[in-house]
């Protein structure tokens, strides 16, 4: 039967009242207004609605009491607060021994592994002592076998035709690489190894030509089948086909000269290494009389015509006596044409000039003769005193320019006006430098410069890094190559920038090199002349180029930098014959 609240409110009963189920007691609660929820117990509802009935005098106290809410109640309600907060403790408690097992099993199972790789490190370190233990036996055995076959070949000798048991085949995979850029270290490294190996020498030329490679293969085809067969004749011959003769370590030594990024004792290592060298290709007994000789004969060599030079050096001599009686002996014997053999073959070597200006300097010496020109008698303070000019290869030393002078003079008159003359850069201090009006440039000449890398051009090792930027260092750039002609006052300008635009000062480095395409100042062949260095204006959005111009006077060389948006300048002279 469905529960009616009017139906209940006109006739109320306590019997009715109190069968009455929970959603019939929300319902009558609700009609009187009252806050009760379903989410409410029963009993609380039906006390909120008794007190509401007594209240509106509807049922009297003595009808029914109100039942409060019983203790029981609540504290059932903090029960299962704290039942709650027990199931989160050991819920809490459980995941920390889970993480603890987890942590405690990872631990356990790193320390084994670290166990096993200790393990399988000492059966490898065994597994190598006892490799090794092996490899020891077997060369002690193999040394045992050795002596015991030298014992026997003793007692019984083979006879000749069956001693040579050595297979060349076999071994020509041992022999080093050829190389062509160090061919005087590889000498010494290949009779190393031929000695350590005990290859009979006899076989030498044959495991040798096996690697050769470029010249050395051309060169060792051009030998005949008994030169071939000679091991240090194959030897001189490659050397002397790669100028590795003593003159040309000599010179190596000579002009080795320290690179900017190199150690001094790098530098002194590898200067010791070239005169041992130059020595070692002597074939003399070291000695101290022996070095002495050396320097003596070097000294004595720099000191003579180039001629007598090159005379001395294919004689090959060995003390300074012997250099000097050579020396007479070809004095007297080129002494009647020693002028005219100085000037044709010094003459060729100057190949590189042009021959309209060879022919205007020789025309303006030659068309003053006696019959135009002045008188060859009279004061000597009345003669001109222009004198030839140096062409290139000409004598630099004051001996050879008197001379050749001299004998000039016999047939020539000099004219008192100044004629034109060459001058190729010597290094002497004695020569006349007034008059000079072109010459032909021995060096190329250039700066040192820091471009952008490219890896396509530039070698990686020349690769540095600027505030973010690659760049390549020690990059020779050429102003003017060797073989050019200049006249004096001639020059050379290019411009350049700063590495960074906030920069205050730039420091420009000249060089010189006898190449004429020179890559970088740290090759062996380039020399630092000097320095400049031009303060630049505080950064303000200016110009920031740089003119770098190359002045060439009679002797003297002068660069002069120009701060563009300023104008300022600095300058600096160099002297060639200093």
């Amino acid at each position: 039967m469905v529960f009616s609240v009017t139906e209940f409110l006109k006739s109320p009963t306590v019997d009715e009242f109190e069968s009455l189920k929970k959603d019939d007691l929300i319902g009558l609660g609700l009609h009187l207004k009252l806050d009760v929820k379903s989410s409410m117990r029963k009993q609380e509802i039906r006390n909120i609605v008794a007190k509401e009935l007594l209240a509106k005098e509807i049922f009297s106290s003595y009808d029914f009491p109100v039942e409060p809410v019983s203790s029981e109640t609540k504290m059932s309600k903090y029960e299962f607060e704290l039942e709650k907060m027990k199931i989160q403790l050991q819920f809490e408690k459980e995941e920390k021994e889970r993480q603890f097992q987890i942590e405690k099993e990872e631990k356990e199972r790193q320390f084994e592994k670290e166990e096993k790789e200790r393990h399988l490190q000492f059966e490898r370190e065994k597994e190598e002592r006892e490799k090794q233990e092996r490899m020891h036996e077997k060369e002690l055995q193999f040394e045992l076998e050795k002596l015991k076959l030298e014992k026997s070949a003793k007692e019984n000798p083979v006879p000749s035709p069956l001693k040579s048991e050595f297979d060349a085949a076999k071994n020509i995979r041992l022999v080093p690489k050829f190389q062509e850029k160090s061919v005087d270290k590889y000498f010494p490294h290949f009779e190393k190894i031929a000695a350590n190996l005990k290859w009979p020498r006899d076989f030498w030329p044959t495991l040798l030509q096996s690697v050769l490679i470029g010249k050395a293969a051309e060169v060792y085809s051009a030998l005949s089948i008994a030169e071939s067969s000679d091991y240090d004749k194959v030897k001189d011959t490659i050397l002397r086909a790669y100028q590795l003769v003593p003159e040309a370590y000599s010179q190596k030594f000579r002009k080795y000269k320290k690179f900017e990024n190199q150690t001094y004792v790098e530098f002194a290592r590898e200067k010791e290494d070239l005169f041992d060298q130059w020595f070692r290709s002597k074939k003399i007994p070291n000695s101290f009389d022996n070095l002495r000789q050396i320097i003596l004969i070097e000294e004595f060599k720099e000191c003579v015509h180039q001629d007598l030079r090159t005379h001395l050096e294919d004689k090959n001599v060995k003390t300074l006596e012997e250099a000097a009686v050579l020396s007479d002996t070809y004095a007297l014997t080129h002494k009647k044409n020693f002028v005219s053999k100085t000037q044709s073959s010094d003459s060729a070597k100057t190949s590189d000039f042009p021959k309209k200006n060879l022919q205007e300097s020789q025309s303006s010496i030659s068309s003053q003769s006696p019959s135009q020109g002045g008188s060859t008698s009279g004061p000597r303070s009345e003669r001109s005193e222009a004198s030839p000019g140096l062409v290139a290869g000409l004598n630099p030393h004051f001996f050879g320019q008197h001379l050749w002078k001299r004998s000039l003079r016999k047939r020539f008159s000099f004219p008192r006006m100044k004629v034109c003359r060459f001058f190729v850069e010597p290094s002497c201090r004695d020569l006349e430098t007034d008059g000079i009006s072109f010459r032909c440039l021995k060096f190329t000449y250039g700066v040192e410069t820091t471009p952008p890398f490219n890896k396509t051009v530039h070698p990686i090792d020349k690769k540095v890094e600027y505030e973010g930027k690659e760049l390549c260092a020690n990059v020779f750039h050429k102003y003017v190559q060797a073989g050019t002609i200049v006249k004096v006052g001639d020059s050379f300008k290019q411009r350049f920038y700063p590495i960074r635009r906030e920069q205050r000062m730039v420091k420009s480095k000249l060089y010189s090199s006898l190449q004429p395409n020179t890559q970088f100042t740290t090759d062996s062949d380039c020399k630092l002349i000097g320095e400049i260095v031009i303060e630049l204006p505080k950064f303000d959005d200016r110009n920031r180029a740089l003119d770098l111009e190359l002045f060439f006077g009679d002797t003297e060389l002068k660069i002069e930098v120009h701060e563009v948006e300023t104008g300022n300048k600095v300058q600096s002279h160099f002297e060639f014959l200093e």
